[in-house]
């Protein structure tokens, strides 16, 4: 797979004309006027499609090597060019990289090994091939496939200059810059205020630090009173069920009493009728029957008794929720 180009030469959607859209970081003013003749020597025709493909080679030192294609970003509409351009490097051969930016799809009046032959015959000059008729040319020794019409470059070239000054005024604002930045950081004054930001960098630093401590110490003591209001919420909940059962269980045996109760008093009621009914009839001779009756029912009376004493003394008072002591 072929590497990025280093130049890249066409219409800048944002200015609308032509210019440079990729430079080398660290470009060669010699290769640069290079690479804008080439670029000002060649034009599509304004019926070409929007599908081909110029292959051109410079063969001077570096050689370079340039694929041309069709711009649809014109605003105007126009045929425009957009131009990739590689230095061969130490690493790479001329017939390496043309078989790499060979095109695929777009067929050429000459193959890649004719086109090859021609480009290693000398030493210097360029050639370009591209699809027949499709495009005009000056300056190349060879051109293959070239119009037999000649352009007007004039347009071309003025653009190319204008971008070259804009170029060039744009890496003279940098290198003032960096000298400007040179000077400043050779500055007493400036290694003094440094020193000054340094130290309250570091004053900063050390605030931070502490602040997250005291953060981090109001988190535990947070954490421990949470834990202990928890523990607290679970002992006043044991304490509601514990009173909540022992209610329940009051109820059940003040329930049991109340039943007890009753039948005493029903049973007392029944003596008292019994002893109404013997003092009524002293001799009738059921009598020791009536007395050995009232004998039972007044000791069952004394057993129920005991009875009802021992289920009040079982119905015990609800204990009180547990309260938080005060701080």
């Amino acid at each position: 797979m072929v590497r990025q180009a280093d130049y890249i030469y066409g219409i800048v959607p944002e200015r609308g004309e032509y210019g440079f859209e990729v430079l080398p970081a660290q470009g060669d003013p010699a290769t640069l006027a290079r690479v804008q003749t080439l670029a000002s020597s060649f034009q599509w025709n304004a019926t070409t499609s929007e599908d081909v493909v110029a292959i051109a080679v410079d063969r001077s030192h570096p050689p370079l090597i340039a694929r041309i294609a069709t711009d649809p970003r014109d605003p105007n509409g126009r045929i425009s060019i957009c131009m990739e351009i590689w230095i061969t490097s130490a690493t790479e051969t001329l017939e390496q990289m043309i078989a790499e930016v060979w095109p695929g799809s777009v067929r050429l009046p000459n193959t890649q090994e004719e086109f090859l032959s021609i480009a290693l015959q000398k030493d210097s000059g360029r050639i370009v091939v591209g699809p027949k008729a499709s495009f005009r040319a000056v300056g190349f020794d060879s051109s293959l496939g070239v119009s037999s019409v000649m352009p007007d470059f004039a347009n071309i070239t003025g653009n190319l200059k204008s971008t070259a000054r804009q170029n060039l005024s744009t890496t003279n604002r940098a290198n003032q810059s960096k000298r400007k930045l040179s000077s400043l950081l050779s500055s007493p004054l400036l290694k003094v205020l440094l020193t000054l930001l340094f130290f309250a960098l570091l004053a900063t630093v050390w605030y931070a630090v502490g602040q997250t401590l005291e953060v981090e110490k109001l988190r535990a003591i947070t954490k421990s009173l949470n834990e202990d209001a928890m523990e607290l919420k679970r002992q006043i909940n044991d304490k509601a069920k514990a009173m909540q059962q022992k209610t329940i269980e009051n109820e059940r045996k003040s329930r049991e009493l109340e039943e007890s109760r009753s039948k005493s008093q029903e049973l007392e009621r029944q003596v008292s009728e019994l002893q109404r009914a013997l003092a009524a009839s002293p001799g009738k001779e059921d009598q020791a029957i009536l007395l050995s009756l009232r004998n039972a029912v007044n000791s069952y009376i004394d057993t129920q008794k005991l009875s009802l004493q021992a289920l009040k003394d079982a119905v015990s008072p609800v204990p009180q929720s547990p309260t938080r002591p005060e701080n």
